[in-house]
């Protein structure tokens, strides 16, 4: 077998002997730059069998210096001549090549070589149908190969993230910084502050208060000590059951646990109210999250109240999100039932706040290709140790293990979150992907334990 170094010293001799006939005849340039790409191939190979990773030469640019203009004009006319049959994927797939990408196609590299082995697999009756129905099948694979694209969380709702405990929980001081922080709203929130504040004192303990005083204290939690430190999505949340606490106390008939509050009550509860009121509705950010009335696509129907307590109490069932997060979860809920019929403000909010987790859970479960692996032996540590899985031991205990767990959830829970990804069309074109990769792994449901 003729050694790279062999190869090369061929390679120079061609190159040495056409470079001087160049002026006489333009096709030796072309052969120039072929045995120049030819030559740096083989050096790199060289380099690469003293390092033992032979592969890495696909990684670089087919021509290292330029194209031949020959072959560039040739390529330039397939590339017009081949546009109304489907063509653009060979394109994309050619480019690729020359730029020196590691896989043909856009793909994560097992995918990419799941669709290679589907077209060797295939014979000339197959290839023999014409091109424009073989590439619409191929552009088929590739649709049902290329991983979901997350959408971004709607900012209006609660944010959520990976805690430290490897579950899924809110970000608290997401979006902090598009809060108005000028002088006036300032006042506002501090005012705001101090009257719920001062609601939690006086009506916190109190029997003839209901809910109202433990609503306001959590409220006060989440307003913080100064602007600073406001929880955004989360204060909208609680204004509302505290609005809600006020509103069915008032409709009490005295005649059960709950009774009207009396005046002096209701005016501190009132100035709480309107004090939160001033300042939602003078912020933007605040307002619009106060105001929303549906998820991307209003005309489409919003998932209901009901179907988002399940994945809720499954969630937390699995250990997947804090007990603070399914607190609130269940506090949108609740105000999305208060609400009344055709009151689709709190259903709306209820709806992006949901959603909002399910967005988050696919970008979890696409972020780690390594699933692959662990969906063969059924565990994270297994697959590390057995199938070579690469990953931190950070990542072992954080993000994959949760990925994995995540994945399981949302195939024991599909039917539910298919209802909640509804409202958003590209939401749930990129969940229907999610789920079509889980099960190609394939991944257990959590209720198989």
């Amino acid at each position: 077998m003729i050694s790279a170094q062999s190869a090369q010293k061929v390679a120079y001799e061609i190159i040495e002997r056409d470079s001087g006939n160049v002026s006489q005849d333009a096709a030796h340039a072309a052969n120039v730059t072929f045995w120049a790409a030819i030559n740096s191939d083989l050096s790199d190979l060289g380099k690469f069998e003293r390092l033992k990773t032979e592969e890495q030469i696909l990684d670089q640019p087919l021509w290292p210096l330029q194209m031949p203009e020959e072959i560039d004009r040739i390529w330039q006319h397939l590339r017009v001549q081949g546009r109304n049959y489907g063509m653009a994927l060979w394109h994309d797939w050619y480019e690729r090549r020359l730029a020196g990408y590691p896989t043909g196609f856009a793909l994560p590299p097992e995918q990419d070589l799941e669709l290679h082995r589907r077209l060797i697999a295939q014979d000339n009756g197959w290839w023999g149908r014409g091109p424009a129905a073989v590439n619409v099948e191929i552009q088929s694979w590739l649709d049902e190969l290329t991983p979901p694209k997350p959408d971004p969380q709607e900012p209006t709702a609660p944010i959520f993230k990976l805690d430290e405990d490897g579950r899924l929980g809110i970000d608290r001081g997401a979006n902090r910084e598009d809060l108005r922080h000028d002088a006036a709203a300032r006042r506002m929130y501090e005012a705001a502050r101090d009257a719920v504040r001062h609601l939690a004192e006086r009506l916190s303990g109190d029997n003839q208060a209901g809910i109202i005083g433990e609503t306001a204290r959590t409220l006060a939690a989440a307003l913080g000590a100064t602007l600073e430190q406001v929880e955004p999505q989360t204060v909208v949340l609680y204004t509302e059951n505290l609005r809600q606490a006020v509103e069915i106390q008032q409709r009490a008939d005295g005649k059960g646990d709950l009774v009207p509050l009396d005046e002096t009550r209701l005016f501190i509860a009132s100035s709480a109210q309107n004090a939160l009121n001033m300042w939602i509705g003078f912020d933007p950010f605040l307002d619009e999250a106060d105001s929303k009335i549906a998820g991307p696509d209003k005309r489409r129907p919003l998932p209901s109240p009901e179907v988002v307590s399940a994945v809720a109490a499954a969630a937390a069932k699995a250990d997947l999100i804090d007990p603070e997060t399914k607190g609130d979860l269940d506090r949108a809920v609740a105000n999305a039932l208060g609400g009344g019929e055709g009151d689709t403000r709190q259903l709306g909010f209820m709806a992006t706040m949901a959603l909002n987790m399910g967005r988050y859970g696919v970008e979890l479960v696409t972020t780690y290709p390594e699933l692959a692996g662990i969906g063969a032996v059924g565990s994270v540590a297994v697959a590390v140790t057995r199938l070579g899985v690469t990953a931190t031991a950070a990542v072992v205990a954080g993000g994959l293990t949760a990925a994995y767990h995540v994945g399981r959830y949302f195939i024991a829970n599909e039917d539910s979150w298919r209802e909640i990804f509804s409202p958003s069309v590209k939401s749930l074109g990129n969940f229907n992907r999610m789920m079509a990769l889980l099960k190609r792994i394939p991944l257990k449901s959590l209720k198989d334990d």
